[in-house]
C-alpha cells in the first residue's frame, strides 16, 4: 500500500480509497476503488495516510453502530492513523491466523455511508 484515503465529515465515514504500488515496478501505482457513498455533504473531507518504505498495517479497527463512524489503524513502525467520528462501539479486526499480520487489502460495504469494513491479511515476513 502507498496511501489510504478516508472520506469523512468528522462524524461518519463516507468512503475510502487505497493506492497500491507494484512491487516489481515501484514507480507504477494502482488506485483500487473510489468507494464514496451518495450521502456526501459539504462537510466531507479526505484524510490521507502515506506509508513509508517497508511500512504496512498490522492492527485495524473501526468504531461503528449501523454505520462506520471511524477507521483507525497502527503500522509495523508504530505510526497511528484515525479518521471519522467518535460514535459507535470499537471493533478490532481479528487476524488470528497470523502471529505478525500484514494487511494487504481493505474492503467494505457501501450504501450512502460505509456500513462495514474488512481487511485481508497475510503473515508478514
Amino acid at each position: 500500500m502507498k496511501t489510504v484515503d478516508i472520506y469523512h465529515d468528522g462524524r461518519l465515514v463516507f468512503g475510502f480509497e487505497v493506492t497500491y504500488a507494484n512491487e516489481s515496478n515501484p514507480s507504477k501505482k494502482y488506485q483500487v476503488g473510489h468507494h464514496i457513498g451518495g450521502h456526501v455533504n459539504g462537510d466531507v473531507q479526505c484524510s490521507t495516510f502515506a506509508f513509508e518504505e517497508g511500512e504496512y498495517i498490522n492492527s485495524f479497527s473501526v468504531n461503528s453502530g449501523d454505520l462506520v463512524d471511524k477507521v483507525a489503524f497502527v503500522t509495523n513502525k508504530g505510526r497511528e492513523f484515525s479518521a471519522g467520528g467518535n460514535g459507535g462501539g470499537k471493533t478490532v479486526a481479528v487476524m488470528e491466523h497470523a502471529t505478525k499480520p500484514r494487511v494487504i487489502a481493505i474492503g467494505g460495504g457501501l450504501g450512502g455511508h460505509m456500513h462495514h469494513l474488512r481487511v485481508h491479511y497475510v503473515e508478514s515476513d
